[in-house]
């Protein structure tokens, strides 16, 4: 997700406008100008993704149960 710019007709720069929630969205990179695409928010888990449904279908890893032995 890139930030959208819009001219600031009081400071006459452009801004970033429709900025997402901190608690959700990690930024990353900055840009120099308004609109160099180097600048843009990762969305953020606080659970592993192989536990997300609608992210992960089925499980990417076989799981095996494992038992210890008396000897």
């Amino acid at each position: 997700m890139h930030p959208i710019y819009e001219l600031d007709k009081r400071l006459k720069c452009k801004r970033e406008i429709d900025v997402p929630p901190s608690e959700i969205y990690i930024p990353l990179g900055y840009d120099r100008e308004p609109g160099d695409k180097k600048k843009h928010f990762r969305k953020f888990f606080s659970c592993e993704l192989e536990t997300l449904k609608e992210y992960m279908g089925c499980k990417p890893f076989e799981t095996y149960d494992i038992k210890a032995m008396k000897e």
